[in-house]
């Protein structure tokens, strides 16, 4: 008799160790919450999409190649200014904002209301110029419902408009469709956790208006996050970005420890090890007409190598400027006689004087 209850009582913890966890408000991050973030190479060639329950998730192979931390506030913390989205959210979380040649946009937030029902982003906030945009969705992005279990899907609407006077005006519609599509284990190297896999497909349509014309873009985001029992932010996030078949990684971030103190840019990938470089790259204007310009402020001295993809994948245009020297640089890229739409410039940095070493990215271009 007690060899039987031996048995069944190791069965049961086995299977208890295998069951599928829920995750609740409790688990996602509250006013003062700090994380370090790791992002990885976006370009490495990996396939978020496999999941199902009773799943094992191996990333053991990322490598950090920018580090970051991401902080929660009080709305009340940020400036008083955008207090339109005060009464709306809990939340806020400070974005960080690039460089972008000729604009100034500095403190910016992502705002977001938490409750035992549900986590929506409520608005975003920034300044342009100096100038406070305030940005309160008509109705709240609802990103998860509470609480979330396996074969959990919903749906949910959201819109916003942005007006900057005598510039442009942009709407946004954005469909989400979410499920939790899987349950198990995550190996990444922060360590391995017990997670539910939660998938949202987001279709966005983008309208905008202006002194550079009228057109609008529609383009899908697909985020995989896999969440664990009191991590707070996702162990790791994963987004993708879709158009006519042609699909790029634009994000793989994961919680982690503090790896280095000097981190570098987020988004690039030297391939030599231990070569953080301080590259930068930015369009510009973005949208454009005939011409655009590249904004490139090189770390170390090479050959730039440039792509330029439409929604397809087909490649139209391409550039070579070799050499060029460590310094800033502003390179006027011709794409007249192109339709308006979304197109992706691939932007490959190749050392001079170290062979092997070079920098990789994707930059999202709008033609009006």
């Amino acid at each position: 008799m007690k060899s039987s209850l031996l048995a069944f009582s190791l069965i049961c913890s086995a299977l208890c160790c295998r069951a599928q966890i829920s995750i609740s408000s409790s688990d996602f991050p509250g006013t003062g919450s700090n994380y370090r973030i790791s992002l990885a190479d976006t370009l490495i060639g990996l396939d978020p999409e496999p999941s199902g329950p009773d799943f094992v998730w191996d990333f053991s192979f990322l490598q950090p190649v920018t580090q970051s931390a991401e902080n929660w506030v009080s709305p009340l913390a940020t400036d008083i200014l955008y207090f339109l989205l005060f009464g709306s959210s809990n939340l806020a979380q400070p974005l960080s904002v690039p460089e972008i040649p000729g604009i100034e946009l500095a403190d910016a937030y992502n705002f977001y209301q938490k409750s035992s029902g549900a986590f929506s982003q409520t608005g975003l906030a920034g300044k342009f110029t100096g100038i406070p945009i305030v940005i309160p969705f008509d109705n709240a992005d609802r990103i998860f419902s509470f609480p979330l279990n396996f074969g959990d899907e919903e749906e949910d609407e959201s819109v916003f408009e942005l007006i900057v006077p005598t510039l442009l005006e942009l709407r946004e519609e954005r469909m989400r469709q979410s499920e939790v599509d899987g349950w198990g284990t995550l190996i990444t190297p922060f360590g391995s956790f017990d997670v539910l896999r939660h998938k949202s497909t987001i279709d966005i349509r983008d309208t905008l208006s202006g002194t550079l014309g009228n057109f609008a873009v529609e383009r899908r985001t697909v985020e995989y996050r896999w969440l664990g029992e009191g991590s707070g932010i996702p162990l790791l996030q994963i987004d993708v970005q879709e158009s006519s078949g042609f699909t790029v990684i634009s994000r793989i971030a994961y919680q982690d420890s503090l790896r280095n103190n000097e981190p570098v840019p987020t988004g690039w990938m030297p391939t030599v090890a231990g070569a953080a470089q301080n590259s930068s790259f930015r369009l510009y204007p973005n949208p454009a007409g005939a011409e655009v310009w590249l904004s490139a402020h090189l770390a170390f001295a090479g050959r730039l190598n440039l792509e330029l993809f439409d929604q397809s994948g087909r490649q139209l245009r391409a550039w070579t400027f070799d050499p060029l020297r460590a310094d800033e640089h502003q390179l006027k890229l011709e794409i007249n006689n192109l339709n308006p739409g979304l197109y992706w410039l691939q932007v490959q940095h190749q050392s001079s004087s170290a062979p092997g070493l070079e920098e990789r990215s994707m930059l999202p271009l709008f033609l009006r």
